[in-house]
């Protein structure tokens, strides 16, 4: 699987800027699709990456040496799809889901927990969890700088991440705590084995051995191109 994703329009073929990613056992951005939400399904992972640049960005993705800066959870409300997130900039909210793609810039890859339904995962429960727990709370920034300390290599070794899985949850997150705790917390399945829900980062999460790739979401898409697209077949 080398060199860019395409897909066959009705003007012809047109080649995206979509780098593929390896995640685990997963070649990420495979599979490109334009109007998802039939797809998604409540507690997904949302994975977002590329976009334009940004010192904090980058940062995340040199830290958790991946391609990953921000972790968000798909959900439903009585207002219809939504997205409930631990975003720097607003802290906890649920927005819809219109509003939260058009937000990005970027790539959002979709992951689902337990897709097989092997471990027993409450996709409810987490969704529950991460609404009640996490929406209209402040951003943890003290979580970045214990996240700060550990990836340095002069604080790293009286700084390094709990290993103690069922350790109680945090008080404060980040948006790949914040995850990470609803499905511990309310799914009932540590996402990464072996790590305190409360220290795992964003490609952490994404490289879970819960987490199953489902397809890719082009951010910020225009109109004209979605609905080409909606009628477009797939390749590589």
């Amino acid at each position: 699987m080398q060199g860019l994703p395409f897909v066959r329009l009705k003007t012809g073929t047109v080649q995206l800027p979509l780098p593929l990613v390896r995640v685990g056992n997963h070649v990420v951005g495979s599979e490109i699709v334009s109007a998802p939400l039939k797809r998604l399904r409540i507690a997904d992972t949302l994975a977002c990456r590329d976009g334009k640049i940004v010192i904090g960005r980058e940062f995340i993705r040199l830290a958790g040496r991946g391609s990953y800066y921000h972790i968000a959870m798909f959900s439903e409300s009585e207002h219809g799809p939504s997205v409930i997130e631990m975003a720097e900039d607003h802290g906890g909210r649920e927005v819809t889901w219109e509003q939260w793609i058009s937000e990005r810039d970027g790539f959002v890859d979709v992951f689902r927990p337990d897709y097989g339904g092997m471990h027993h995962y409450d996709r409810r429960g987490a969704m529950n969890w991460m609404r009640h727990n996490i929406v209209n709370q402040p951003y943890g920034h003290d979580v970045i700088r214990r996240f700060l300390r550990q990836d340095s290599w002069l604080t790293w070794w009286w700084n390094r991440p709990c290993l103690d899985e069922n350790a109680p949850p945090p008080t404060t997150w980040v948006c790949s705590t914040a995850k990470a705790c609803a499905d511990k917390y309310g799914g009932g399945v540590s996402p990464v084995r072996g790590l305190w829900a409360g220290d795992v980062q964003p490609n952490d999460e994404a490289r879970a051995q819960l987490n199953e790739y489902v397809m890719t979401v082009v951010g910020k898409m225009p109109l004209s191109l979605i609905q080409e697209l909606d009628e477009a077949s797939y390749g590589q």
